[in-house]
């Protein structure tokens, strides 16, 4: 009986041993279960997160580059604005220079006409018959004056161009 008390008293405690490991292992097994369900949380919210990230970082690119062709459209038009707005001056200039030479031209004209009138009027008053030399003479003038208007226009717009060209 002794052995056999021996033999249980053995089996006994090692039956409690074993029962107490199990536990402890059931234990730590249900801690681990419970780290991997979490740590599987976190990596589903790791991968939702990088999902809104991409589509967050998708959208700013689809963004950035709407940007930059609004942008580009922007500065094509502020160019071409430009283009026009000195094309208009340069037509304004142009348009008051030939108004300017158009009056200087009709000024010149009406002097040179009045002044063959009152040629005209100065022979007949002193009773000059008409003379063909005389009148290559005023024609020579004539040709002479429109020379010196077409010079004064020509000198008038090499000035304009030179100060067009120093404020540019």
């Amino acid at each position: 009986m002794k052995l056999s008390l021996c033999v249980w008293f053995r089996v006994h405690v090692a039956s409690t041993v074993a029962q107490q490991a199990h536990r402890v292992l059931q234990r730590r097994l249900n801690e681990l279960k419970a780290t991997i369900s979490s740590q599987q949380l976190e990596l589903s919210d790791l991968h939702e997160l990088l999902a809104s990230a991409r589509e967050a970082a998708s959208s700013a690119v689809v963004h950035a580059s709407s940007a930059i062709e609004s942008a580009d459209e922007r500065v094509f038009r502020n160019e071409r604005s430009m283009e026009l707005k000195c094309k208009q001056i340069e037509l304004e200039i142009t348009g008051r220079l030939g108004q300017e030479f158009e009056e200087r031209r009709s000024r010149l004209i009406e002097e040179h006409e009045q002044a063959i009138a009152l040629a005209k009027q100065q022979w007949e008053t002193d009773g000059v018959e008409y003379d063909r030399d005389r009148d290559l003479n005023v024609n020579a003038m004539r040709l002479r004056l429109y020379s010196a208007q077409a010079n004064a226009c020509l000198t008038l717009l090499d000035k304009e161009q030179q100060k067009d060209s120093l404020l540019a």
